[in-house]
């Protein structure tokens, strides 16, 4: 009877047991080092075909037969490198035969440094990777030597056993393969949760096996996959979350370090002459970038792509001649770059197009308008229906664009949200094609364009929200063409302009709207005393530096004289002001034509700021109206006189002898 339970017991021990190992199997997962361990893996774990937590696999491994009753692991499975830390991992294994039974791996899946590695045959019955897909990788880390990487890629040659994979539910990577030709059992793909990253796969000819991938949740990324000529299979893809970028601009991460173009550089497609493929593609919700193509000589199959959500880059596509593929963009919300970027530029080039043909349908960018080293660009016809720019305009800033000889196609731009640069463009002479632009939200530069001998084009800007700078423009003659700019928003600056004559044309700007004023080393510069520069000095907002100009606007004390001699003619409806005799007596006449019957309020004050003297009188009718004032009581000296007529306000230096 004793012997009869214990028996009965032992027998339900082992069944809780057994139990226990297949509800509960590896729970904190696993580490395989040796080929000993995935032999013997089915008698040290007998029962386990779930495994809860995270597989690795690497060292001295060629079969993983051993593993064979596995169906799924609920964590990640790594194969070789471990891709979250330096790593030496490898193994030996030259295909995946063993996981035959697997068809879900929940997490991550990491393949990196299998050297022997040409097939991933064993895989057939996969069909679910809910986290990320990384066939090839590298690592990033830093020393005191500055930021390197390792790199973890495999000998595939194809991709033959992920023939019913149909779900990832995170990123896919396929990187670091130099014998992939192409990426074919993939065709069960439909979609992708996350990013697709294709890049230094030298090998690789063609996308083949992504053709049903119709949704992808984040980016797509091609790069620097030397021997790519197309994107043929892509034609399924309509909708595109993320960014496009087929090719990318790269910068090395210790940016104090940068010294040449080993730093900085491109990593495109050379080999890829066109973007067919892509013509279902309709939106695309982050960016598009193209750069470093060499071999791309247009875009077409982006004929339908009608809405980017952020910036579109071109940059460094050395063959790219023609946008004309791009007719149905409507709308870009972030930067239109054409050749430009912001940081290390000197080691980046630009296109070979001559204008912008292709863009006519384009209403509205959301950031800014850069166009930079695209030294075959002769104008830019092709955005005639562009009526704003949310950000700013450069039109040339490191290197310019040195065979832009018009601004034609940008006739119908009427607001600015940003700044206006217009820098190193060495044939533009004039600003013709700006015709329709009023305001600039921020600063307007123009330097350092050489053959520029006027501002006409710009006649109807009338605000600038910043600085106005003009500066080593070596031909500038005069500043025609600004008349109608009342005001800027902090400060002028004449720099360098070795022909300019006289600052006619900023007549009219508000001196309460110029914070500092700065007219330096301009050889030529005689006439300073126009109205604008005098009502300044009367009432300075901030700093004046005035110096190596011409005789009569060498220093802040030239144009003050010459501003008590300057004729004042109606401006916009203001009413014409003089005060005579110059210099006067112990008596002035002011004289002004008023326009309708008013009050006027005249304020005299001294050199120091301190009024001395205020009259009122009542305007009777339209016409000449004369004050005569009385001076006699005053000392000799300089005074300015302030004069009111409703909400115009008007000064004029005056001096007493």
């Amino acid at each position: 009877m004793k012997k009869l339970t214990f028996t009965i017991i032992f027998l339900l021990s082992q069944a809780f047991l057994l139990a226990q190992t297949e509800d509960s199997c590896l729970p904190n997962g696993i580490t395989f080092y040796t080929q000993e361990q995935i032999d013997n893996f089915q008698t040290n774990y007998p029962g386990c075909t779930e495994i809860e937590g995270d597989v690795a696999i690497e060292g001295d491994i060629t079969s993983l037969a051993g593993l064979n009753v596995l169906t799924s692991i609920g964590g990640n499975l790594r194969i070789g490198a471990d891709p979250d830390q330096y790593s030496y991992g490898y193994t030996l294994l030259e295909n995946l035969s063993g996981l035959d039974n697997l068809t879900t791996i929940a997490g991550d899946f990491h393949l990196g440094r299998n050297l022997s590695l040409t097939k991933l045959t064993g895989l057939e019955n996969l069909n679910f990777i809910g986290g990320d897909f990384h066939i090839g990788f590298r690592y990033h880390y830093y020393n005191s030597l500055g930021w390197w990487w390792q790199i973890h890629g495999n000998a595939l040659t194809i991709l033959t056993g992920l023939e019913n994979l149909n779900h990832i539910g995170g990123d896919l990577a396929i990187m670091y393969n130099g014998s992939l030709t192409e990426p074919t059992a993939l065709e069960n793909l439909t979609n992708i949760g996350g990013s697709i990253m294709i890049r230094n796969n030298n090998s690789l000819t063609s996308l083949a096996g992504l053709d049903n991938l119709s949704n992808i949740g984040g980016d797509l990324v091609i790069m620097a996959n030397d021997s790519l000529t197309e994107l043929m299979t892509l034609s399924n893809m309509n909708s595109l979350e993320g960014s496009l970028h087929i090719g990318m601009v790269h910068i090395t991460d210790d940016w104090e370090d940068i010294t040449d173009e080993k730093d900085c550089y491109t990593l495109g497609n050379p080999s890829l002459t066109s973007l067919n493929g892509l013509e279902s593609l309709i939106s695309i919700g982050g960016s598009l970038g193209l750069a470093g193509n060499n071999s791309l000589t247009n875009l077409a199959g982006l004929e339908n792509l009608t809405s980017i959500g952020g910036e579109v880059l071109l940059i460094d596509n050395a063959s790219l001649t023609s946008l004309t593929e791009l007719n149905n963009l409507i709308s870009i919300g972030g930067n239109l770059s054409f050749g430009y970027l912001e940081w290390w530029p000197n080691y980046f080039q630009g296109n070979v197009l001559n204008n912008l043909s292709g863009l006519e349908n384009l209403t509205s960018i959301g950031g800014d308008l850069q166009i930079d080293r695209n030294d075959s660009l002769v104008n830019l016809t092709g955005l005639e229906n562009l009526t704003s720019i949310g950000g700013g305009l450069i039109l040339g800033r490191w290197s310019g664009n040195s065979s832009l000889a018009s601004l034609s196609g940008l006739n119908n731009l009427a607001s600015l949200g940003d700044y206006l640069s217009i820098e190193k463009n060495d044939v533009l002479a004039d600003l013709s094609g700006l015709e329709s632009l009023n305001s600039i939200g921020a600063y307007l530069s123009i330097a350092n364009n050489s053959s520029m001998t006027s501002l006409t084009g710009i006649n109807n800007l009338a605000s600038i929200g910043d600085s106005l700078l003009i500066e080593n423009n070596e031909a500038l003659v005069n500043l025609s063409g600004m008349e109608n700019l009342v005001s800027i928003g902090e400060n002028l600056k004449i720099y360098n302009n070795d022909a300019i004559t006289s600052l006619v044309g900023l007549d009219n700007i508000e001196a309460g709207s110029i914070t500092d004023l700065y007219i330096e080393n301009n050889n030529s510069l005689s006439t300073c005393a126009v109205q604008s520069v005098c009502d300044y000095l009367v009432a300075p907002n901030g700093t004046i530096e005035i110096h190596d100009n011409a005789p009569g606007c060498n220093n802040p004390g030239e144009v003050e004289e010459a501003c008590l001699y300057i004729s004042i003619p109606e401006i916009n409806g203001k009413p014409k002001f003089n005060i005579y005799p110059s210099p006067v007596g112990d008596f002035a006449t002011l004289s002004f034509e008023g326009k309708e019957p008013g009050t006027s309020k005249v304020i005299l004050y001294n050199s120091t700021g301190i009024k001395v003297k205020t009259w009122k009188f009542i305007i009777t009718e339209n016409g000449q109206n004369n004050l005569v004032m009385d001076l006699s009581t005053l000392p000799p000296g300089m005074y300015c006189c302030r004069m009111q007529v409703g909400d115009v306000v008007m000064m004029r230096k005056l001096i007493k002898q």
